[in-house]
């Protein structure tokens, strides 16, 4: 079979528009991963993760999640903290041990506060930014009148 030369154009544009759009689809997967994640019930995943838990002193994690992207990444989810995002490349590369020092560090993040602190932080700058905001507001409307 030849290639019918007279399409190429059309073939070489609709491979550049469907790669655009993989690359976008892409960048949000990779930007936004631990939300295209999906629940595991893999027992002894559970079982390190409790085991993790027991040595720090905090409650495991509600809910493991695996997130099928080209990353090596773990965050801990939720505003309080009982959602584990792993992602697949990550616990099947690792070891158990490395493994195990990864949810150490998750459940170091949760002991300590770490996202509630952030939010706390996240509304002081918006508070401070839009009184900051509102002061400018007020003095120029001042001006005018």
């Amino acid at each position: 079979m030849l290639l019918d030369l007279r399409n190429l154009n059309n073939y070489v544009v609709s491979g550049e528009v469907m790669l655009e759009k993989a690359t976008k689809e892409l960048r949000l997967r990779l930007t936004l991963w631990w939300i295209c994640s999906e629940p595991v019930s893999d027992e002894h995943l559970y079982r390190v993760s409790e085991e993790v838990a027991r040595a720090v002193g905090v409650d495991p994690f509600k809910t493991i999640r695996v997130a099928d992207v080209p990353l090596l990444n773990a965050v801990v989810a939720g505003l309080r903290g009982r959602t584990l995002v792993l992602t697949r490349a990550l616990t099947s590369l690792l070891t158990e041990e490395e493994l195990k020092m990864v949810l150490l560090h998750e459940y170091a993040h949760r002991k300590l506060k770490h996202k509630l602190k952030l939010v706390a932080v996240f509304v002081a700058l918006l508070t401070l930014f839009a009184t900051a905001s509102a002061y400018v507001s007020l003095h120029l409307w001042v001006q005018v009148w």
